[in-house]
C-alpha cells in the first residue's frame, strides 16, 4: 500500500485542479465609466460616455452633470450619448443604472449668454401687461436699474413715466400720468418732462434725472414724488438742493455703500448729492473735451452711463470719447479702457476700441458690461482688464439665441441684477432683452 501512495497522490492533486478548472466564473456585473469625451464646453454640448453595464434603454440611464440631470440621446451596453443641460456648472458626471451608480471624469462648464425678449410687443406705445403684450416708447434713450428683489425699473422717456418689471415679466406703471410737466406729489399724479437716468437704493427709493426739467427727481418707496435738487432752471450751481442747478441731467447712480448720489450732466461734470441733499462737483471742467487729472482738470464729452464698485469707484461711459472713464471718491480721473479710437476691437482694455459707448452696469464680481448702440452688441470688461464682446453678432435684427447669434437694434442701456441676470433697453426694437447665463 505505501508503494502506491507515490502514484495517488499526484492523481488526486490533478483531479483537484481540473474540478476547480471547471467551476463557472460569476460574470461582471459592476456598472463603471472608463471615460467622457469632450470634457469641457457649453450647454447643449453632446459628450460621449464610455464604460461597462449601461442598459441599453436610453430612459433607464440616469446621468447627471454636477449634481444636474442631463438628457440621454442613445444608449448601449457600453456608451451613452448626452446632452449637457443649461447652467449645468463644473462638476463630477455619475451614471445610474438600476440600483448601481458609477462616477465618471469631471465636466468643465463654459457659460454661455443666452439671450430672449423680456417685455415689450415690438412696437412703440403705452400699455401695461405681461411681457410682450406691454408697450414702451423709449425714444432713443431710456435707462434702467435693478431693485434687491429683482424688479426692473425704466424711465421711458416718451411716455414721461416710469415702469416696473417683476422677475415674472410684469409691467406697471409706477410713477407719471403721461403728461410732460413738473408735478410733485402721488405718484400717479405726478408729472415728468422726458426723464432720461434711473437709480433705485436699498431701501427701494427711486432717483430720476429729470431730463426736461434739469432737476433730479425722488421716488419714495412708499409712492410719493418730490424734488431731490435743482431749481427747474437750466444752468450750473452747486450748493443745497433747493439752489443747485443742473443742464439737462442724463446718468444717474444710487451707490450704497456711501449713501451718495452721482449725476452727470450736460455741463460736462460729475455732480455728487450727499444724503443730506448737498451737491457738489467732484470731476469735470465745465468743457466738452478729453483729459485725465484730477477733479476740475479732468475733461469729459457725454457720459451717459455709470456704475460704482465696492470700494467706491466709479465708471463711466464717456460716449464721444469712445472710452470708459474711471473716478475715485477723491476725483481722480482715468481712462479705465478703450484709445479713444471709435471700433469694436477686443482684447486688453488699453488696445481695446469702443464705438459710443452708453449704458454701463457692474456685476458682483467687478466685471462691467456697456452697451454699444452703434455696434448693436453688448461688450465686456472683465475684473482683470480684458474687453470682449459678451453678446450680439454686430447685425441689427432681434434674433434671441445665443450670444454669439444674438441680435440688437441700437441697445442703449444696461442693468444687472444682484444674481447676474443682465437686462439691455433694445431702444429701436422697444423691448427689453434679458440675458442670462447657461
Amino acid at each position: 500500500m505505501k508503494k502506491l501512495m507515490p502514484l495517488i497522490l499526484p492523481v488526486i492533486i490533478l483531479l483537484a485542479a481540473c474540478s476547480k478548472k471547471d467551476e463557472p466564473v460569476p460574470p461582471d456585473t459592476t456598472l463603471s465609466v472608463t471615460s467622457m469625451t469632450p470634457t469641457t464646453g457649453t450647454y447643449g454640448t453632446v459628450v460621449t460616455i464610455t464604460g461597462k453595464k449601461f442598459s441599453t434603454a436610453a430612459g433607464s440611464n440616469i446621468v447627471k452633470v454636477n449634481g444636474m440631470a442631463a438628457v440621454v440621446n442613445t444608449a448601449t451596453a457600453t456608451e451613452l450619448q448626452i446632452v449637457i443641460p443649461p447652467k449645468a456648472g463644473s462638476g463630477v458626471v455619475t451614471v445610474q443604472t438600476g440600483t448601481q451608480t458609477a462616477t465618471g471624469p469631471t465636466w468643465t462648464h463654459i457659460y454661455q449668454p443666452t439671450v430672449s425678449t423680456f417685455a415689450g410687443s415690438g412696437t412703440a406705445g403705452y400699455a401695461d401687461g405681461n411681457g410682450t403684450a406691454a408697450q414702451f416708447n423709449f425714444l432713443a434713450f431710456s435707462t434702467a436699474c435693478v431693485d434687491g428683489s429683482g424688479n426692473l425699473f425704466i424711465a421711458d422717456r416718451g411716455n414721461n413715466r416710469i415702469r416696473k418689471i417683476t422677475p415674472a415679466g410684469v409691467v406697471t406703471t409706477v410713477a407719471g400720468n403721461g403728461t410732460a410737466g413738473n408735478t410733485d406729489g402721488p405718484a400717479a399724479t405726478a408729472q415728468f418732462n422726458i426723464p432720461r437716468g434711473i437709480s433705485v437704493d436699498a431701501s427701494g427709493n427711486l432717483y430720476v434725472a429729470d431730463n426736461g426739467n434739469h432737476c433730479i427727481r425722488k421716488i419714495s418707496s412708499t409712492g410719493t414724488v418730490s424734488t431731490l435738487a435743482g431749481t427747474g432752471v437750466n444752468g450750473f450751481a452747486d450748493g443745497a438742493g433747493n439752489v443747485a442747478q443742473f443742464s439737462f441731467p442724463n446718468a444717474i447712480h444710487f451707490d450704497n455703500n456711501s449713501g451718495n448720489l452721482y449725476v452727470t450732466d450736460q455741463n460736462y461734470r460729475l455732480r455728487k448729492i450727499t444724503s443730506a441733499g448737498v451737491v457738489s462737483s467732484i470731476a469735470g471742467s465745465g468743457v466738452f473735451g478729453f483729459a485725465d487729472g484730477n477733479g476740475a482738470a479732468a475733461q469729459f464729452s457725454l457720459i451717459l452711463g455709470m456704475g460704482t464698485t465696492s470700494n467706491g469707484d466709479i465708471y463711466a461711459s464717456d460716449v464721444n470719447n469712445h472710452r470708459i472713464r474711471k473716478i475715485t471718491p477723491a476725483g481722480v480721473v482715468t481712462t479705465y479702457a478703450g484709445t479713444g479710437a471709435g471700433g469694436n476691437t477686443n482684447g486688453n482694455a488699453a488696445s481695446a476700441t469702443f464705438y459710443f459707448p452708453t449704458g454701463i452696469a457692474i456685476d458682483a464680481t467687478g466685471n462691467i458690461f456697456t452697451a454699444q448702440p452703434f455696434n448693436n452688441n453688448i461688450r465686456m470688461i472683465s475684473s482683470s482688464s480684458v474687453v470682449s464682446t459678451f453678446a450680439g453678432k454686430g447685425t441689427t435684427g432681434s434674433t434671441n439665441g445665443a450670444g454669439s447669434v444674438a441680435e440688437f437694434n441700437t441697445p442703449r442701456a444696461i442693468a444687472i441684477s444682484n444674481d447676474g441676470i443682465i437686462y439691455v433697453i433694445d431702444s429701436d426694437n422697444e423691448i427689453v432683452r434679458k440675458i442670462i447665463l447657461e
